[in-house]
């Protein structure tokens, strides 16, 4: 037994430090307890239940309310030029949630090419009959046109309406020299 003491001491004392420590701490703690106060008991309290009335007022809520979302029209709305252009804008910019009225102008199409074009058409017709009316002098001398210098005529100005060509023999000619 001598032996299992020396053998096995440093656990023997550190089971009995362990042990007193234990005891000693529920001293403390049976102590602590005895010394604290109950508290008092206050006596429950039963609410008041009420209730908050107001006189009834007609008239108008307005309650907002917000959402998202995408507005679409009603009816498909088709745009068509006669001309090609490059689309500009109009007296409208066409932004989301603008607003505007019947015969507002909604685009502009840049016309400088078909102005350019129709001059072009003008200059080539105004050639052709220049080209013609030395024939048509010689051959037709009764056919007149009426108060027109065409060597007067701008490509910027409007073409003056001539003489309606009458005659099947007329016609021929005028065709065949690609004038009207």
């Amino acid at each position: 037994m001598k032996d299992f003491i020396r053998k096995h001491t440093h656990a023997i004392v550190t089971t009995i430090t362990v042990l007193l420590l234990l005891g000693f701490s529920y001293q403390v703690m049976a102590y602590l307890f005895s010394l604290r106060q109950e508290p008092e008991k206050r006596p429950p309290v039963t609410p008041i239940r009420s209730v908050q009335c107001r006189t009834v007022e007609y008239g108008t809520i307005v309650s907002p309310v917000t959402a998202s979302g995408r507005v679409v029209s009603a009816r498909e709305v088709v745009l068509n030029s006669e001309v090609q252009g490059r689309i500009l804008e109009g007296d409208v910019p066409l932004k989301k949630g603008q607003q505007f009225n019947k015969g507002d102008v909604l685009i502009r199409i840049f016309d400088g090419n078909a102005v350019m074009n129709l001059r072009a058409r003008k200059s080539s017709f105004l050639q052709s009959i220049a080209g013609i009316l030395p024939d048509l002098k010689v051959d037709y001398p009764e056919v007149s046109i009426h108060g027109t210098n065409f060597f007067s005529l701008s490509i910027s100005m409007p073409i003056c309406p001539t003489s309606r060509v009458s005659g099947l023999t007329r016609r021929k000619f005028s065709s065949q020299a690609a004038a009207f």
